[in-house]
């Protein structure tokens, strides 16, 4: 990093701006630090828990396919996967919740039949979020597996961490241009509109890395053509400020934000 300081000042003559690139550059490094530490760190807690929450799952799988054989009778097969809902999303707990109080044996195996399926998609699930699973034969050969597999672990604990760094910044500085600009206003009214329009743009960066981290990077985002739609106009709203910077825009912006990101949780979102 040193050097890359000593070319900085090389090319940059101004020691003024020489100071403030040098700040930049060593805060965004130190941003770039901790966030991959602690990114590594969250990777590694989670995997803990998807291996713990797979053996858990297939063990519930099992005495499913155990009563579905009749190897066990219901209330014991019941019995055994209350002990696994702990770790259940809440439609799988609801699902056994119900489950449990069906008292006609046909509709016990066949609701048990259901149930196994829906285990078995939580399964093929937490083995897909494996940052390093097991190649075997059938994988080995897909392109798409291998693209994700290197993406997960070769990839992402540069790129998302750099991206975290990035929004960081760019939120940093719009805090700081929102300081100055308000100190400089001339009138409430361009300080009123200082201030929607500062507090729009902050409003985007944290909404559009919401979207990017719970749609995309988890893989939660729907792919309906209305969700496709609402979101392409979410990403071009900005544009506006361009044209048009009066308050009563700003306030329009920020409602419109508010009523995009209660969409965005309620439809926009498949269940965690």
């Amino acid at each position: 990093m040193n050097y890359f300081l000593d070319f900085i000042k090389g090319v940059v003559p101004n020691n003024g701006t020489y100071l403030m690139i040098t700040v930049i550059i060593v805060l965004l490094f130190w941003m770039y630090k901790e966030l991959r530490a602690n990114y590594l760190e969250s990777i590694k807690l989670d995997q803990q828990r998807f291996e713990k929450a797979l053996e858990i799952y297939t063990e519930a799988e099992i005495e499913v396919y155990k009563y579905v054989q009749r190897k066990t009778d219901f209330y014991d097969a019941v019995e055994k996967i209350s002990k696994a809902t702990v770790l259940f999303p809440n439609r799988l707990v609801e699902t056994f919740n119900r489950l449990r109080e069906e008292d006609n044996q046909i509709d016990q195996r066949a609701g048990m039949m259901s149930f196994r399926k829906e285990l078995q998609k939580e399964i093929s699930f937490l083995k897909s979020e494996q940052v390093n699973p097991l190649i075997t034969s059938d994988s080995s050969g897909d392109l798409v597996v291998t693209i994700e597999s290197f993406f997960k672990s070769k990839i992402a604990p540069f790129a998302i961490p750099l991206f975290h760094a990035y929004l960081n910044f760019i939120l940093l500085i719009l805090v700081l241009y929102f300081i100055l600009s308000l100190i400089s206003a001339s009138t409430a009214i361009e300080g009123i509109s200082i201030f929607l329009l500062s507090f729009d743009l902050y409003s985007y960066v944290i909404i559009l890395f919401a979207i990017i981290s719970e749609g995309f990077i988890k893989k939660r985002f729907i792919h309906k053509i209305y969700n496709w739609t609402f979101l392409i106009i979410f990403l071009f709203i900005p544009i506006v400020f361009l044209f048009n910077r009066d308050w009563y825009v700003g306030l329009v912006i920020f409602l419109l934000f508010t009523f995009y990101i209660g969409y965005f949780r309620k439809k926009s979102l498949k269940n965690p």
